[in-house]
């Protein structure tokens, strides 16, 4: 269920950026940009347990939380990905290629100058999920 990917999506979010922060020498700039998405799954944590325990409020909540995972943005000047659960990405490429990427578990990236080509995407996933949160909230009202 939605509670479920976003509960544990989470989780393994934290847990990976945690471990790498231990395993690796993480300037200030990074920690500050790192932190961002530290809160943002612990957001998660707090909305997921929302979910499954039926709290009023979780749909609210959990709307902004997966819009921020449907774009994907490459470009030279910055990069822009995050997913928690799955993800399933469809990429327009300024090359007119059209790519996919898919995965499971927790990601993001935040990067600025990566010297990327220019790509503009959505996850599937993330499209879907806000679709049915969209739809029970509509039944609630």
């Amino acid at each position: 269920t939605i509670g479920v990917f976003t509960l544990g999506g989470s989780a393994i979010g934290l847990v990976a950026i945690f471990t790498n922060i231990a395993l690796l020498e993480v300037d200030k700039v990074t920690l500050a940009i790192v932190s961002v998405f530290i809160l943002f799954f612990l957001y998660g944590l707090y909305v997921g347990v929302l979910v499954l325990e039926r709290h009023d409020s979780a749909n609210s909540l959990l709307l902004p939380f997966w819009i921020a995972q449907v774009p994907v943005v490459q470009s030279h000047y910055f990069s822009y990905g995050l997913y928690t659960g799955a993800k399933f990405e469809i990429l327009l490429k300024s090359s007119a290629d059209i790519g996919f990427e898919w995965g499971g578990g927790a990601y993001f990236t935040f990067q600025l100058f990566p010297g990327d080509a220019l790509a503009f995407g959505a996850n599937v996933v993330a499209i879907v999920v806000v679709s049915m949160i969209w739809k029970i909230r509509r039944r609630a009202f």
